[in-house]
């Protein structure tokens, strides 16, 4: 009894932490989309100025946050897999523990419960519950290398340049609108990232 009450202890801290590390994610997200959103109004500001520098400067740091949401949103979708993994190989222990039981309360009731066919089956679901812990371990170390490369700007980019400069340009173009707020624009910018990338 001990034993499980720790084990199911321990479980519910790692569905915690699994939550509470997805909720950072999201924060870190958010975050950065506000960023990219300043970055576009300083970015436009910029160009309309002819202030060229700056504004290569803010594409480069646009380009760099929008590569960086990307990541982010790759291990959030990771993290949701492993969480969803971690159930099933929970699931499939539970399968395995009620067929232990039924096979031992068969064994003590039955002589002629064939034993070998509930211990394949037993044994099948171990090979079950070993190939998914195997491939939590693998989606855990996935994680664990994508989260530590998170803000490595290298080759690897997925965005360029080029799709900051686009997200400017669409910025521009309908700053001249009448409707145009201040939250229009950062909503807008919101929906271009959401949409595109």
């Amino acid at each position: 009894m001990c034993l499980k009450y720790f084990k199911r202890k321990k479980e519910m801290k790692l569905k915690s932490d699994f939550r509470r590390f997805i909720r950072d994610v999201d924060r870190n997200i958010n975050q950065l989309t506000k960023d990219i959103t300043e970055h576009v109004k300083l970015a436009a500001e910029a160009k309309q100025c002819g202030f060229n520098e700056q504004y290569r400067k803010a594409i480069n740091a646009i380009s760099l946050n929008m590569n960086t949401r990307l990541k982010y949103k790759s291990l959030k979708i990771d993290l949701k897999m492993a969480m969803q993994l971690r159930n099933t190989i929970s699931i499939i222990e539970s399968f395995a523990n009620a067929m232990n039981r039924w096979g031992k309360s068969i064994k003590s009731t039955s002589k002629n419960f064939d034993i070998n066919k509930t211990l394949g089956t037993l044994e099948d679901a171990s090979d079950i519950i070993e190939e998914k812990n195997a491939e939590l371990e693998e989606l855990t170390t996935s994680i664990t290398n994508e989260f530590s490369n998170i803000n490595n700007n290298d080759s690897g980019n997925i965005i360029d340049v080029g799709a900051a400069e686009k997200i400017v340009d669409g910025y521009i173009a309908n700053e001249g609108d009448s409707k145009s707020t201040e939250g229009n624009a950062s909503e807008r910018i919101k929906k271009l990232l959401d949409k595109d990338f």
